[in-house]
């Protein structure tokens, strides 16, 4: 078996994907579009990520509508599918839903008032393979400012308090979420350096 991991912005790694792929067994390719990489075809893998980035996935650009119908294509194939923050908000958008601004934009582990930053499976998410074994309620680092809201197409697994989609699934499966559970420990020292948003946080805070 063989994954392709597709990363919007050059500094937005995979973090714990790659040490999970690895004890499966399972071979994978990467593909940086922000270095000039090309979206790949789906149909030549067995698994696609899709991970964050600072576009938008209404963006008009070339590169957001290549990758809004590879991923579209992998939905529709029946392939295997794990987007990541924008990779979420793509598959949400083209499995019929629309991506807009949060009421709060989601930076750090906290909102301003203290409270902790996590993902509460829904009905439909306790059912669901994938969450099996996982407690009812995440926490989850969080760095986006747009929120999919979601179409009959789109199962929501997970909720949150200022961005209600948090965990979604669209067809058999194709799965997102908003938050950043790949991030490990070196991604998030490396982001606090350089997101003007982050810098302002405590950074101890952050690492726990």
């Amino acid at each position: 078996m063989r994954a392709v991991i597709v990363r919007n912005s050059s500094r937005e790694g995979a973090g714990r994907i790659t040490g999970i792929l690895r004890e499966a067994g399972i071979g994978w390719d990467t593909v940086d579009l922000e270095a000039g990489g090309a979206m790949p075809d789906p149909a030549g893998y067995d698994m696609v990520f899709v991970l964050g980035g600072p576009d938008s996935a209404n963006d008009d650009t070339e590169t957001m509508r290549q990758e809004r119908r590879a991923v579209r294509a992998a939905l529709d194939r029946g392939i295997p599918f794990f987007g990541i923050c924008l990779g979420m908000q793509v598959l949400g958008r083209v499995a019929g839903g629309e991506v807009v601004r949060c009421p709060q934009q989601e930076t750090g582990v906290a909102d301003p008032a203290g409270r902790a930053y996590a993902m509460r499976l829904t009905e439909a998410g306790l059912a669901d393979p994938l969450c099996a074994g996982l407690p009812p309620e995440i926490p989850v680092f969080q760095l986006h400012g747009e929120m999919v809201v979601p179409s009959p197409e789109i199962i929501v697994l997970a909720e949150g308090l200022w961005c209600p989609v948090q965990l979604i699934r669209a067809g058999r499966n194709a799965y997102g979420i908003q938050g950043h559970l790949e991030a490990d420990r070196g991604m998030i020292t490396a982001w606090a350096g350089e997101d003007p948003a982050l810098a302002l946080l405590d950074k101890q805070a952050l690492m726990d």
